[in-house]
């Protein structure tokens, strides 16, 4: 089952602190359906409960 607004599986993982591995069945599919894709251009929001403006930053990769 999908659970929107939240990070977290319906065991209560945190889906994003598990990326690096490919123990989650949903984690290892989402990188399975992205893996020979390629982005100009990425959006991510998310919230920063620490900063109370807008921000925007640019991230590179090598």
């Amino acid at each position: 089952m999908a659970f929107h607004n939240t990070r977290e599986n319906e065991s209560g993982l945190d889906l994003k602190r598990e990326i690096d591995g490919d123990k989650v069945e949903l984690v290892a599919g989402v990188k399975i359906f992205l893996r020979d894709r390629r982005f100009d251009f990425v959006i991510d929001f998310h919230e920063d409960r620490e900063v109370s403006e807008f921000y925007f930053y640019e991230a590179k990769r090598d």
